[in-house]
């Protein structure tokens, strides 16, 4: 709910300037009560008056004040009314500021394309063309922001049981627990009843208390806080201190002529009531009738009180004021301007979180329209350095104001820890009433994972695999593939910034392998991967992860801080689950050589590879009968089968079905491509050469 407007000063010269066109003693009444605020006043009797208006001039001013009227009481339906009135009386010839002025209340109501219409209809008909443009590409960025949105990870809602039909802002909390709050709200069934407001024709603001319920949900209907602090007149935006002991609200009263005046009070909480409040002196009222100061916020450590004011020395309409809390007078002193944020348009509702940083609202700053939040950094006592605009669906083409930050960020019924979340006071579209409170949250990254597994050779898909997962994050999960042949992980597993290995094994078949990492990701996954596992045959050769060897030795190559890092035990690894997970099989282990050297010294130098392998095994377990090495040397040239583990890099140079003979490297036309072919060929294999071993027992 905004007061006053930057155009404020300007209408009311305009007011001033044309109540010389007046026909009658009402329609100059009207003119009088806009220039003063009364705009729900000065549009009853502008209204009473037109039937009675002759002069087609005369007309298309008053239809244009009505439609002023409503659009900065913030009834964007009945200002268009008028607007699209006014230009039928030919208003527009005389004033191109109506097509303007109709297109901010299609910009508020969302209608980005209809409001584009109004803007260019303002600069062709003579409006200031850089204003026109400034609101076209608001409302350009705004269109490009609202297709974005399903993909971002905020979300808004609307607080639908506190809100209702009017003007409900200003939320803040009121208990330690962070489960209650207090608002203002000009609800029927306030102090005054409905009616009252000469500004908005509404009833007279009031605070409420709204609390969540145990899964901290907002379904409670508002309570009124007790006639103590509620009165005859607007009790409006409202704060507390650290201990959530002393309440310090707005209060603004109205003299005779119904003029209003707002200043700061507090009073002390006894139990679910408070206790008569007191003013707090920020301006000295004998010098200073009419300065409005409201929308108070207390700093974490207690030291300073924020406000916001249109009193002398500010930089534009509304400024943020700030005063100091004197110990030894127990009192605020001090009074400053808060320069280093303040800008020539209106800024309100300060709101200072735990790590200092300043959350206002402005309309003197770039933004989507109207009023909009922004944050400033702390740079030191008060300081506080650029602003910046927050993002949408905080801010949109409506007012958005009032910002508080969400202690306890409940999605789902489940605190969620570390996830952003606001709440905050808008009019946009969507909402219950002219202001309604709305909260924002931020979606977790949630990150899934699903696997099915298949035998490769018939395409069925295979239950009873055996399946472990584990994160670097240290945790592990051993699972069982179901009759569909799947197995997964769901959000509470797989956690963000954590790499995961899955093996998948099954008896009478080579398991498989396979990574996913969540590290880096900005979107919820669902990590979702097929896994094909062979059928074992007998006297079958098999490939391994590449066993290396450095050049004429046998030891297992470990390099783990090599340019390419190797780690051929991990390689062997392989072949050693699948002997656990099968007991019974009898493997030939077979190595061989590339084509440099004789074949005799190939022969040997290939079996004592293929010794190493087995040494490793048994070293890992494994019986020694069950084992059986064999060098194959050079004798059998390696043949690129589709599953060979090597990279595709090498399936790009070497394609499926080449055959790394002697003859084939030798045409080969770089010393590096025929030196990796022959790394190829130096590879160790097996073949399970029988299923009957006989386990010994223990």
């Amino acid at each position: 709910m905004k007061l006053t407007k930057s155009t404020f000063l300007t209408v009311l010269m305009m007011a001033f300037g044309l109540i010389a066109f007046a026909q009658n003693k009402k329609i100059e009444k009207a003119d009088l009560e806009f220039a003063a605020g009364g705009y729900y006043q000065a549009a009853e009797l502008y209204k009473g008056e037109l039937p009675k208006i002759k002069n087609i001039e005369e007309k298309g001013r008053v239809l244009f004040q009505i439609a002023e009227c409503y659009r900065i009481s913030t009834n964007y339906g009945m200002a268009l009314d008028f607007y699209d009135k006014a230009i039928q009386s030919q208003y527009d010839k005389k004033n191109a500021e109506v097509y303007f002025n109709f297109g901010k209340c299609l910009q508020e109501m969302d209608r980005l394309e209809d409001a584009i219409v109004q803007f260019k209809k303002y600069k062709e008909r003579g409006g200031i063309g850089a204003k026109a443009e400034a609101q076209i590409k608001i409302c350009e960025e705004v269109g490009k922001l609202k297709k974005d949105l399903p993909k971002r990870r905020l979300q808004a809602e609307n607080m639908e049981a506190w809100n209702s039909d009017a003007m409900d802002y200003g939320l803040t909390y009121s208990s330690k627990k962070f489960d209650e709050f207090i608002l203002s709200s000009s609800r029927k069934g306030s102090t005054t009843g409905a009616g009252n407001d000469p500004h908005y024709g509404e009833a007279f603001q009031d605070l409420y208390t709204v609390k969540l319920d145990k899964k901290f949900k907002g379904n409670q209907a508002p309570i009124p806080v007790n006639a103590s602090v509620n009165t005859g007149v607007h009790e409006g935006a409202a704060a507390f201190d650290r201990d959530f002991k002393n309440l310090i609200f707005t209060r603004c009263g109205f003299d005779k002529k119904d003029r209003m005046g707002c200043d700061l009070y507090t009073a002390v909480r006894q139990g679910d009531n408070y206790a008569a409040p007191t003013l707090i002196e920020v301006i000295d009222r004998n010098s200073d009738d009419s300065s409005r100061v409201g929308q108070p916020c207390m700093t974490p450590d207690e030291q300073f009180l924020l406000f916001a004011s249109n009193m002398p020395g500010g930089k534009g309409g509304r400024d943020i004021w700030y005063m100091k809390w004197d110990k030894k007078l127990k009192k605020w002193v001090e009074l400053k301007n808060l320069e280093s944020v303040n800008t020539a348009g209106d800024d309100y509702y300060p709101f200072v979180d735990d790590d200092g940083t300043l959350y206002f609202s402005s309309n003197g700053l770039p933004g989507l329209g109207g009023l909009d939040i922004y944050k400033a950094a702390s740079t030191g006592e008060m300081t506080f350095g650029k602003a910046e605009h927050l993002e949408a669906p905080i801010n949109s083409a409506s007012d958005d104001f009032a910002f508080i930050m969400d202690k306890k960020p409940i999605i789902d019924g489940e605190l969620m820890e570390g996830i952003f979340g606001c709440y905050f006071t808008s009019n946009r579209p969507g909402g219950k009433g002219k202001d309604d409170i709305w909260r924002v949250y931020e979606l977790p990254l949630v990150f899934e994972m699903t696997g099915t597994a298949y035998n490769k050779k018939t395409g069925e898909k295979l239950e009873g695999c055996t399946v472990v997962v584990v994160g670097s994050d240290g945790s592990t999960y051993n699972m069982t593939t179901d009759k569909n042949g799947q197995f997964s992980l769901d959000r509470t597993k797989v956690k963000g910034e954590t790499k995961y290995s899955v093996d998948i094994t099954k008896q009478n078949f080579l398991g498989t392998k396979d990574r996913f990492s969540t590290v880096g990701a900005k979107v919820s996954t669902n990590f979702t991967q097929d896994y094909f596992l062979t059928p074992i045959e007998k006297d079958k050769e098999y490939p391994m992860p590449t066993v290396l060897y450095e050049l004429a030795k046998w030891d297992l190559l470990i390099n783990a801080n090599g340019p390419v890092p190797v780690n051929s035990a991990d390689s062997l690894n392989y072949l050693l689950n699948i002997l656990k997970e099968n007991p019974t099989y009898i493997v030939q282990l077979e190595s061989h050589t590339d084509s440099r050297d004789t074949n005799e010294a190939n022969k040997i130098l290939s079996q004592k590879r293929s010794q190493t392998c087995v040494d490793y095994l048994i070293s890992k377990g494994i019986e020694a009968g069950r084992l059986l090495a064999k060098g194959q040397g050079e004798e059998v040239p390696r043949e690129i089968k589709a599953g060979d583990r090597i990279s595709p890099e090498l399936f790009e140079e070497f394609p499926i079905g080449t055959k790394l003979t002697e003859e084939y490297i030798n045409s080969l036309t770089t010393n590096e491509a025929k030196e990796r072919a022959h790394q190829l060929n130096r590879r160790t294999t097996f073949r399970i050469i029988g299923f009957d071993y006989v386990p010994k027992t223990k």
